[in-house]
């Protein structure tokens, strides 16, 4: 799946951007949510299905950049209210990432839960 670049739905930044280093090829994902290519945010009022999309588009991105989970050296999460963050502790059961989870706003008023993350790839 290949996610669209934010600048396509009017946002100016960048999804992700990769740093060499002496030590490892280093990918930063900025703010990741459920969002879809439209820039419309997906999944109203649903966090499960926000945090399964979220989850998605973050992998979706670290593809195009050749990482996958074992690559992830740092999650954040941020859930909009504790509800969310229980829900989201359920949900992550399955990824290998190790994560830092906070409850703390995000960055639209209809999005739930965000994540971002960074991925070193050896040499």
């Amino acid at each position: 799946m290949r996610k669209a670049s934010a600048l396509s739905y009017g946002a100016a930044f960048s999804r992700a951007t990769r740093a060499v280093t002496p030590a490892a090829k280093t990918v930063f994902v900025s703010g990741t949510a459920s969002i879809g290519s439209d820039g419309e945010t997906t999944n109203l009022g649903d966090a499960g299905a926000q945090i399964e999309a979220t989850i998605s588009n973050v992998r979706a991105v670290l593809k195009q950049l050749d990482c996958d989970d074992d690559n992830v050296v740092q999650a954040m999460a941020y859930c909009k209210t504790t509800e969310i963050e229980k829900l989201f502790c359920e949900k992550r059961r399955d990824l290998n990432w190790p994560f830092l989870i906070t409850v703390a706003d995000v960055c639209r008023d209809n999005l739930l839960f965000e994540i971002e993350v960074t991925a070193a790839l050896p040499g």
